[in-house]
């Protein structure tokens, strides 16, 4: 039996609570259950974190048998304290319940599933969502080396596998955000289908990149590795809190190279038309290729929010890629797994825009080599 001390699991019902009431993200309320409860050691923080996810992976399956066909997402405290409970003993049957709720998938999840693919693809999908993700780091070539850091990180008793080139994996979860290697800015923690995109945009030492969708900039970073620091990368958003977060890693990451912009209006792209050598087109989207990361993602999906999510990329696709040169190539990518936001959406930009041609795409499937879903496509600009 798993043990969890009672006011951790107050904390849990509230927590439980708040997400489903408020489709907020897990690792927001995680930090803020943190900063309230101060005084909570490292077992109880691991025990609080490690339950949360795992009935939040499960939640629907969890809630069956308490909801009796009622909204379960309603539930009482005491019914979810239940769960806890049942999370504690290890009690959860699964046999005779249908496949969405099995893996919590949402209702439209599971529709727009079975619209995109086959029946056992979407199962396989929902096997291989249900996960635990693996972390993943990223060596900042930048100030160091893979072996230097392997080096670094074993003498703060963190030990990594080699999956490729300056990718480690971490053989145990801990805190390496405490390391003296992290403050150092020697790596990046980036799951390893993320860290084909950089490479895959073919950027060079000189080069002009912009990446039109930075956030808090984990690709530009790492383009920024690939450029040795040299030509000039332009990370662009229209949000600032994220570009804010890029400031702090770039300076810790040795990254010199970066120019931070705020699109605050379509002026900003508009006036940087046939400027760029490279251009990063990691658009918003679903999310559905990281759910293993994020579990209470698969429980809040909804059609209206796919379909915002898909007018936007198009949108982004046909007015962002007028700032590639002649001659330039553009890598668009999301981190989901839906052709509606991904071939599909690039294959509908080609129809309408002769000057650019495919050079070619890469899928990658949940878990495929242990990594997240991903998708990218390289298009160059003919004319």
């Amino acid at each position: 039996m798993r043990k969890i001390h009672l006011p951790v699991e107050r904390k849990l019902v509230e927590a439980l609570t708040y997400i489903v009431e408020n489709k907020s993200s897990a690792s927001r309320v995680i930090k803020y259950s943190f900063s309230q409860n101060k005084k909570w050691g490292a077992r109880d923080r691991r025990a609080f974190a490690e339950c949360f996810y795992d009935i939040l992976r499960n939640y629907r399956a969890y809630a069956y048998p308490y909801a009796k066909g009622g909204d379960e997402f309603k539930l009482s405290s005491e019914k979810l304290l239940s769960i806890i409970d049942d999370w504690k003993n290890g009690v959860i049957n699964k046999n005779g319940i249908p496949e969405k709720i099995k893996y919590s998938a949402s209702e439209d999840l599971f529709t727009k599933l079975k619209e995109e693919f086959s029946l056992s693809d979407v199962t396989d999908f929902l096997r291989n969502s249900y996960k635990k993700a693996d972390v993943f780091l990223r060596v900042n070539t930048l100030k160091t080396t893979e072996d230097e850091l392997v080096k670094k990180l074993l003498s703060e008793e963190i030990e990594v596998e080699r999956i490729k080139e300056n990718c480690l994996k971490l053989e145990d979860r801990k805190n390496v955000f405490i390391t003296e290697a992290f403050k150092k800015g020697l790596f990046e923690m980036q799951d390893g289908a993320s860290q084909d995109v950089a490479p895959f945009l073919e950027v060079e030492p000189g080069h002009r990149v912009i990446d039109s969708c930075a956030g808090a900039g984990g690709k530009t970073l790492h383009i920024a590795a690939l450029m040795q620091g040299k030509g000039k990368i332009i990370a662009m958003d229209i949000f600032e809190k994220r570009l804010e977060e890029l400031k702090k890693r770039s300076k810790r990451a040795g990254a010199q190279n970066i120019e931070i912009k705020h699109i605050s209006s379509t002026k900003v792209v508009k006036r940087m038309e046939n400027s760029a050598d490279r251009l990063l087109l990691d658009v918003p989207c679903t999310g559905t290729g990281v759910y293993r990361r994020k579990p209470e993602s698969k429980l809040f999906f909804n059609m209206e929010e796919h379909k915002r999510l898909n007018i936007l990329q198009k949108e982004i696709i046909r007015s962002h890629s007028r700032m590639l040169k002649p001659g330039g190539k553009m890598v668009y990518a999301t981190c989901s797994v839906l052709p509606s936001e991904n071939m599909k959406v690039v294959e509908g930009f080609l129809k309408d825009n002769s000057s650019f041609e495919l050079e070619s795409s890469v899928t990658n499937k949940v878990g495929q080599d242990g990594f997240d879903g991903f998708f990218m496509a390289k298009l160059v600009k003919k004319t």
